[in-house]
């Protein structure tokens, strides 16, 4: 699952929706978030449960 895309392409649209920006202007918005440390992509991972190893329980 890649979550990271979809959250910048929702966080880019609701700039958009709340300030009548465009999309030409939303992407440049979010990058200048990126370089002033004020946006950080979170990494989400997944491990499936139904594996056992030896020993571990």
């Amino acid at each position: 699952m890649r979550m990271a895309p979809a959250v910048r392409q929702t966080f880019t649209r609701l700039y958009r929706e709340t300030t009548g920006r465009t999309p030409e202007e939303a992407d440049p918005w979010l990058a200048g978030l990126i370089q002033e440390g004020r946006y950080q992509q979170d990494v989400l991972g997944l491990v499936s449960p139904t594996r056992r190893v030896k020993g571990s329980g």
